[in-house]
C-alpha cells in the first residue's frame, strides 16, 4: 500500500487528516477497465470472479492539469489487469483502502473487461465532475482549507454578483465556510447544462501544498445537483 503521505507530490489524503471526513454515499455501478496487453489471452478471467482497486506507491503520478494521484490498480486473482479509469478520479476521495469489486461482463475482442463495483458516482453524464479551484488565497480561504480534510462534503452553489455573473462558490459543510471558486471557464460550461441557481453535492478530493508557507490548492468533485 502506499504511503499516508507522498511527499514528493505534497498530497494530503484522508489517513494523513486531523479529522475524519463523513462517509460517502455508495451507489452501486459498472465501470469499464482497459486491460493489460495480452491479459485475456495469458490469464483465466471470468464473469463472477472477484477482485480489488489497490492504490499503489508506485502509481503516484501528475496529471495534465499538475495535479498529483495515486492511481488504482485493479487485481483479479491476484492478477494485476489493468486501472481503474483515471477520468473517474475516486482514488483520494475513496481513500486509500483496497475496494473490492466483481467481474460483470468482457468484451475479448476490445480487451475490455466491466466490473461492478460501490462507489460515490451518480447516474449523470456530466457528473461526477472533477476541478482544481481558484480564488484560494482570498477572503481567509488559506485558514477555511487548513480546517478542511479530504473527504469533507461540500455545498457548492452558483452564487452571482454583477462583476462576476458566473461565480461557482465552494463551502465546506463541515465548518460553513467558502474554500474557494470553479475556475471560470468550467463555471461558464456548468451553468450552460444546470443553469443559473444551480447547486450541487461535492467532496473534497485532494489538497495540495500548505505546511508553514500555507499555499494551499484544493481539488474538489462535485457529486450531484441537488
Amino acid at each position: 500500500p502506499p504511503p499516508n503521505f507522498c511527499a514528493s507530490a505534497s498530497v494530503l489524503t484522508p489517513k494523513t487528516a486531523a479529522r475524519v471526513p463523513s462517509v460517502l454515499p455508495q451507489y452501486n455501478t459498472d465501470v469499464k477497465i482497459n486491460l493489460r496487453e495480452n491479459c485475456l489471452t495469458e490469464h483465466n478471467i471470468a464473469v463472477g470472479d472477484r477482485g480489488v482497486v489497490r492504490f499503489e506507491k508506485s502509481s503516484i503520478f501528475t496529471s495534465s492539469n499538475g495535479s498529483a494521484h495515486i492511481d488504482g490498480a485493479c487485481y483479479v486473482n491476484d492478477i494485476k489487469v489493468g486501472y481503474f479509469p483515471y477520468e473517474k478520479s475516486l482514488r483520494l476521495s475513496s481513500g486509500t483502502d483496497d475496494r473490492s469489486f466483481t467481474v460483470s461482463n468482457i468484451d475479448a475482442d476490445n480487451n475490455v473487461v466491466y466490473i461492478n463495483i460501490d462507489l460515490p458516482f451518480v447516474i449523470d453524464s456530466k457528473l461526477p465532475y472533477t476541478t482544481k479551484l481558484n480564488g484560494v488565497t482570498f477572503n481567509n480561504r488559506q485558514n477555511a482549507i487548513a480546517e478542511s480534510v479530504v473527504g469533507d462534503r461540500l455545498l457548492i452553489k452558483h452564487t452571482p454578483t454583477d462583476d462576476f455573473p458566473h461565480t461557482i462558490e465552494v463551502y465546506n459543510s463541515v465548518t460553513n465556510k467558502s474554500i474557494g471558486v470553479l475556475p471560470n471557464e468550467n463555471a461558464e460550461k456548468i451553468l450552460k447544462k444546470y443553469k443559473d441557481g444551480c447547486r450541487f453535492d461535492g467532496v473534497i478530493t485532494a489538497i495540495f501544498g500548505g505546511n508553514d508557507g500555507r499555499n494551499y490548492g484544493v481539488e474538489v468533485m462535485l457529486l450531484a445537483k441537488i
